[in-house]
């Protein structure tokens, strides 16, 4: 399923990625389009921001997304291996859309959550 961010009309691009990655994840997963606080991670959780938008030239520009996918593993013996897993999911999920990340960094969410941020560049062309 490819991703089509020119289309006018059609749903913001981050929108597109939320609704692919659900199809794609299943329901086992919590997916929201936006980085809201999430207090209880009871499965495992995807969310997601545009962190820069630049513009290379004209009649273009480009998108840099976050998304963030976070483990709900409280087990501490097997937290590690569960997000690994989780994360090899979300990486073969984001191609399988055709989107390219450039790097998923460890981090923690919430200060609880083991997590890993992929950084996700999209560009546009204005058509006339």
């Amino acid at each position: 399923m490819a991703l089509n961010f020119t289309t006018p009309g059609s749903a913001s691009f981050r929108k597109q990625i939320a609704d692919g990655l659900k199809k794609s994840l299943g329901r086992g997963w919590a997916v929201f389009p936006d980085a809201k606080p999430v207090n209880a991670i009871t499965r495992p959780t995807v969310l997601m921001e545009r962190t820069s938008f630049t513009k290379p030239n004209m009649g273009s520009y480009q998108s840099t997304y976050t998304v963030l996918v976070i483990g709900n593993q409280t087990v501490a013996e097997t937290k590690e291996d569960v997000l690994d897993g989780l994360v090899d999911t979300a990486a073969q999920a984001l191609e399988d859309l055709g989107l390219i990340w450039q790097s998923a960094e460890r981090a923690v969410y919430n200060g609880t959550n083991p997590c890993y941020k992929f950084t996700i560049l999209a560009s546009n062309t204005r058509k006339k």
